[in-house]
């Protein structure tokens, strides 16, 4: 987030499936939703979070919600 994050709002994760040593695993975010704040610098992005191996299996999955800086608005 190079310097955007300001805060860490909330985080729902589920441990589906074991994840041994030796295995590959990777991440696959999506964004869910994302909007406004109160304050018009700032935003709320909820991103979607899967942990899968090297079968392609989701082993762990949840979300992540953040409070981030916005882009100026251009005029």
């Amino acid at each position: 987030m190079d310097g955007n994050l300001i805060a860490f709002l909330a985080l729902e994760w589920k441990f589906i499936a074991p994840i041994y040593i030796g295995d590959t695993v990777y991440q696959k975010r999506t964004v869910e939703f994302k909007r406004e704040s109160r304050k018009p610098e700032r935003g709320i992005i909820r991103f979607k979070l899967e942990i899968i191996d090297q079968h392609k299996k989701v082993v762990q999955e949840g979300t992540r919600t953040l409070l981030v800086k916005r882009r100026p608005q251009e005029p």
